[in-house]
């Protein structure tokens, strides 16, 4: 009996690490089994040892979940604050395990379940690439548009699945990538001189996780990976060799870092780390941009108190929430249209068309005009990118875009139906036909730029069209493979004013999605205050300690991993990172008189 429930607490411990292809409830589901044999068999076995040092650590590891739940007693939502602790129990049930309870699984049974994980993370990319390539009429782009971006990839996935059914967010995955990829190498150089087939096994594994997080690019897991390898390198390697075999990770990883610098995502993480320099220079494009704002925000309103406690468990969203709406008030916009400058945002809709992110000079001498060019060569299409808009009353309004020809020399403006639109000549600088607008002007600018504008009568909500022309001024015509330059969309109400960027995107896109604090530092200290914050900070110093003082390469690289994603998620707060850090957690750090993975 006791040898089935050893065996059956085995299968639901490896089950776990099977969070990356399951639905959310199942893992939920699978972990409480897990915890309900585990304490059957930790009793029938006599397993659990409650010492003095053991509860230290336990502490050490749980204060700040301990203060988490505490905060409840001071949360306004108290039906929030309930779900969370729910939530949030694995961070006091793992803690639990790896203070109090020796399990009873042999060491290489242990390994053996983190060779899984690695199976099941492979598994993994199979099956969100079969997902996408089922599903390859979704778009006009062309397969390898969406090999070299996942950004795109992950966009169409997401369009095809039910979000519950498999959690594509690169950010999350990257971290079992990233454990998974370490594992192998690590094994690769054990096995050098050892046996050559298996040294090619866990090199072949560490470099499909090594391309896998580099085609993804999530930013604070290329940074955890880049500083993981070098561990793995300093440890294992002979000072001249590691110097070596480091030029050579920099120059490979520089290699891939170029193929992916015209990727969006990849342009706005670099961006939002430019800006910190200079927030006005860059196109940030980054939601956290006004998530930590809002954090500011809030922090600056506190009283010593709540400075000191925190708001509660049950209180931090609807603060954040609160300040979203608050701060977008205040802005009193003037331009509908979001993205307005930022023409390769999933804002606008591509009809065959692409387009290139601040490829020339705009009218105000900033590197931040876009190229948007035909696509699907020899198609009779229009041409054009595009935006339905909810306006808040109608009447007249003037849409406005500021223009540059390229190959193509004509551009067509549309607000509403097909036939409200008029069509410029960018060569001339002159009006080549209007259909049914009240008034169409284009003004000469320097540098060969023109401002566009119409002005339209509207009686309901009006599609903004943005779009190519050729000579005979067509909305259909056959395609040349032509372009131009676009920048500064706008849309007001009444007549023409000067150009006025919206800058409010980001803030929109929060309040309409209801972003968390996407910092768990920052989550911390506006819960539980600073005394939360110092305790978490203390878990996390334990956590290093241990790993460092064993040089446990597979601990230390965990630690980064959480480390740095929690400068920019709330990985603690979403099933998937819940899971990942209960799971990796408890196969690293459980008490044990022998190392769990060598």
């Amino acid at each position: 009996m006791k040898s089935k429930l050893i065996r059956i607490q085995f299968i639901l411990f490896c089950l776990l690490g099977f969070y990356p292809v399951l639905r959310f409830n199942i893992s939920s589901l699978i972990f409480i089994a897990f915890t309900s044999v585990s304490i059957i068999v930790g009793l029938l076995y006599n397993s659990f040892t409650f010492k003095k040092e053991n509860w230290i650590r336990f502490f050490t590891l749980t204060a700040y979940v301990i203060l988490l739940f505490v905060s409840i007693t001071y949360s306004q939502n108290t039906d929030r604050a309930l779900k969370r602790l729910i939530q949030l129990l694995p961070l006091l049930i793992a803690p639990f395990f790896i203070s109090f309870y020796e399990f009873q699984f042999k060491k290489n049974i242990k390994v053996s379940s983190f060779k899984i994980f690695i199976v099941v993370n492979i598994a993994f990319t199979f099956i969100i690439t079969l997902i996408f390539l089922f599903n390859l009429d979704k778009t006009n782009l062309g397969i390898f548009q969406f090999i070299l971006d996942y950004d795109k990839f992950q966009m169409l996935i997401a369009k095809s699945i039910n979000n519950d059914l498999i959690f594509v967010h690169k950010a999350y995955f990257s971290m079992g990538f990233i454990i998974c990829g370490i594992y192998s190498l690590n094994k690769a150089l054990v096995y050098f001189r050892e046996d050559r087939s298996l040294f090619l096994q866990h090199l072949s594994f560490f470099l499909y996780f090594f391309l896998w997080l580099f085609y993804a690019f999530s930013f604070s897991n290329i940074l955890a990976f880049a500083t993981c390898i070098l561990i793995v390198f300093y440890f294992k390697l002979k000072p001249v060799n590691f110097v070596k075999t480091a030029i050579l990770f920099f120059t490979v990883s520089g290699i891939l870092v170029y193929i992916k610098l015209n990727d969006i995502d990849v342009q706005r993480g670099f961006n939002f780390v430019k800006s910190t320099v200079d927030e006005h220079e860059y196109e940030v494009n980054d939601v956290r941009k006004e998530i930590y704002n809002s954090h500011f925000s809030i922090l600056s309103t506190l009283n010593p108190i709540e400075l000191f406690f925190g708001l509660g468990l049950g209180d931090t969203q609807d603060k954040l929430n609160s300040d979203y709406d608050k701060r977008f008030k205040d802005r009193n916009i003037t331009n509908f249209l979001f993205f307005n400058e930022e023409f390769d945002q999933f804002y606008w809709f591509n009809n065959d068309t692409d387009a290139e992110s601040n490829v020339i000079e705009a009218p105000d001498g900033a590197l931040t005009a876009d190229k948007i060019f035909e696509v699907n060569k020899d198609l009779i299409a229009s041409y054009s990118i595009s935006r339905n808009i909810e306006l808040p009353s109608y009447g007249i309004y003037t849409l406005s875009v500021f223009a540059k020809k390229e190959n193509a020399k004509a551009i067509t403006l549309r607000l509403g139906e097909i036939n409200q639109r008029a069509t410029f000549n960018l060569d001339k600088g002159s009006v080549i036909k209007t259909m049914n607008v009240e008034d169409a002007n284009i003004e000469k600018l320097k540098q060969d730029w023109y401002r566009c504008s119409i002005q339209v009568k509207l009686r309901t909500n009006p599609l903004v069209l943005i779009g190519i022309s050729n000579e005979n001024a067509d909305y259909h015509y056959k395609s040349n493979e032509s372009g131009l330059y676009i920048w500064g969309a706008q849309l007001e109400k009444g007549l023409i004013t000067p150009y006025k960027k919206n800058g409010s995107e980001l803030l929109q896109k929060a309040i309409e999605r209801k972003f968390n604090s996407h910092n768990i530092y920052f989550y911390m200290l506006l819960t539980i205050g600073i005394i939360g914050l110092v305790t978490f900070l203390l878990f996390l110093i334990s956590l290093f300690k241990n790993a460092i003082i064993k040089k446990d390469i597979l601990k230390i690289s965990f630690c980064i991993i959480l480390t740095l994603n929690f400068l920019t998620e709330n990985i603690l707060l979403r099933q998937s990172g819940l899971m990942f850090f209960t799971f990796i957690l408890m196969i690293l750090f459980h008490k044990n008189k022998e190392k769990v993975i060598e």
